[in-house]
């Protein structure tokens, strides 16, 4: 989790491509990461990495994709899991996945 946090792509052929990398990683890791502390960590690496605004200014549509497959995660978890999510989401630095987040919320009650 350390080394892919510390990842910065300046080895990368472009930043686009470092960008679908890190991501596609991310997601993999949310996917075996165990419940608790540990999956909650990678979550929130995963959300922090989306927050930068580069990639957001760069391609739209290219951060819409990997921001979908995170929202696609809320459906996966459960209980209190998706609440922490749900709220790392609502209270993010990027205003796209606040509002997803309140929509959701929203949504719920």
């Amino acid at each position: 989790m350390r080394q892919l946090e510390d990842w910065d792509g300046r080895s990368e052929t472009s930043e686009i491509d470092y960008f679908h990398q890190k991501c596609v990683l991310y997601l993999a890791l949310t996917r075996i990461a165990p419940a608790g502390e540990l999956g909650e960590q990678v979550l929130t690496s995963y959300l922090n990495f989306l927050n930068q605004p580069a990639i957001l200014k760069e391609s739209r549509i290219e951060w819409m994709l990997h921001a979908r497959e995170l929202l696609g995660l809320l459906q996966q978890r459960k209980g209190d899991e998706r609440a922490a999510l749900l709220e790392a989401l609502t209270y993010s630095k990027n205003p796209i996945l606040q509002t997803y987040g309140r929509l959701i919320n929203a949504n719920i009650r």
